[in-house]
């Protein structure tokens, strides 16, 4: 926002999961490791990117990059997701579009001790020195809704997650 009269105000933390349906695994398996992805059928966002490869991050900090491969590679996080619940492959996807399907059992969270790259959810408004009240009020109610970690909030953790 460097070159912007915007101002960002950071709302929750996000992170990426990878998940696929419970049909897609009874039928291609579990993968084990984030290299065993390399195997898997991967629904792949591609907004910007030209090389398929997922970074992964885990808990103790360390990325790991993986090439993946798929039939299906699309800019639309609400396509994929539908993909994703109708048996086409792994995906890896931020946890405010997962949560629910993982939660309502449509998605099953793999490797949850693996992440994609952690970020954030900002609210961006025009940067005056009066701020109306409708706006602030509305920024510190969504602070307040998903101010903690959005995926965790509505799924907690371990619910449908395979190690």
């Amino acid at each position: 926002l460097r070159d912007s009269s915007l101002v960002a105000r950071r709302i929750a933390p996000a992170q990426s999961w990878l998940c696929a349906s419970p049909g897609y695994l009874a039928q291609r398996g579990l993968p084990q490791n984030p290299a065993a992805l390399a195997e898997h059928d991967c629904l792949v966002y591609t907004y910007g990117r030209h090389i398929p490869e997922w970074h992964l991050h885990d808990q103790h900090g360390h990325q790991h990059r993986i090439a993946v491969r798929g039939r299906l590679q699309v800019n639309n996080g609400e396509f994929l997701l539908a993909a994703a619940e109708r048996d086409r492959g792994i995906v890896l996807m931020p946890d405010f579009i997962v949560a629910d399907a993982v939660r309502a059992g449509r998605l099953v969270r793999l490797l949850p001790g693996y992440t994609g790259a952690p970020h954030a959810i900002y609210a961006l408004y025009p940067g005056s020195r009066h701020v109306s009240a409708k706006v602030r009020a509305f920024v510190d109610f969504l602070i307040e809704q998903f101010g903690s970690e959005v995926g965790s909030a509505r799924c907690a953790p371990g619910t449908h997650a395979i190690r």
